[in-house]
């Protein structure tokens, strides 16, 4: 029964929404936001259920200068979200990286994120230094690589992670989960952004740094755009615009914020 009251009020939303987008000629744009938990970027208080995090902040800073609403729903796993964006529900999700698959069933804005600057985290307790390039690593099924399901690293370090397949171990979870996994042993490194895995040391106290080996590599050099706002083909071209140039006044004022 609870289900199916969530089911309703999500609906009932979604027509709110398009109601708005089909007047936005004279009404204040509106979009629907959902997102995943991926704490401490983006995940729900606690206390109040709301969302909360850097990549929240972001988003409606950047839809408060693009005079849009934005309507955020409750958490829903990667699979939820990549389900619902396909469809013809009017919802939007932030920082997802773009590539030619995604682009041929989702639209995007610009860039509203830095380019991820990769690295790979490991355990301390293994040999790395015969490792020249990341491609070497992933070729060794000696190793297995970790990564949660349904994540990109962009269109080139994808396929170079192809090769790791046969020794990949995918998750359903957070970036901190696959620390955890790390830190036990259940895989031996896995991909992240440098900016990110030092969010999560700042935010994370619990979690000993010094458990842990970061690797940078060539090959791993920022080789993708940085994260955007990805949406429904269903959402109105006059909200992309207006976002894009909310991401554009946002860069303006934030210089410090790369590209």
């Amino acid at each position: 029964m609870l289900r199916l009251i969530i089911s309703a009020l999500l609906v009932a939303n979604t027509i709110t929404l398009a109601k708005a987008e089909e007047t936005s000629g004279s009404a204040e744009l509106a979009v629907r936001m959902v997102y995943p938990n991926q704490p401490p970027f983006m995940t729900a208080d606690p206390q109040t259920g709301q969302p909360t995090g850097p990549v929240v902040e972001r988003i409606n800073e950047i839809a408060r200068l693009a005079n849009v609403k934005v309507h955020w729903d409750p958490l829903m796993s990667r699979r939820e979200i990549l389900s619902l964006l396909s469809s013809d529900t009017v919802a939007c999700s932030p920082n997802l990286l773009k590539t030619s698959e995604r682009a041929a069933h989702y639209q995007f804005t610009d860039p509203a994120f830095a380019p991820p600057r990769w690295m790979i985290v490991g355990s301390t307790h293994l040999d790395w230094h015969q490792y020249n390039s990341a491609n070497e690593l992933f070729s060794d099924p000696q190793r297995t690589f970790g990564r949660l399901i349904n994540a990109t690293f962009g269109e080139y370090i994808d396929r170079m992670t192809l090769i790791a397949d046969s020794h990949t171990q995918t998750f359903r979870g957070t970036l901190i989960d696959l620390l955890s996994m790390v830190d036990v042993g259940r895989i031996d490194y896995f991909l992240i952004g440098d900016e990110a895995i030092n969010h999560i040391f700042d935010n994370s106290q619990s979690i000993d740094r010094s458990r842990f080996i970061f690797l940078k590599f060539d090959d791993l050099s920022p080789l993708s755009e940085g994260g955007r706002i990805m949406c429904s083909t269903t959402v109105n071209a006059k909200t992309i615009t207006a976002l894009n140039r909310g991401i554009e006044k946002y860069f303006s004022i934030h210089s410090d914020k790369y590209r």
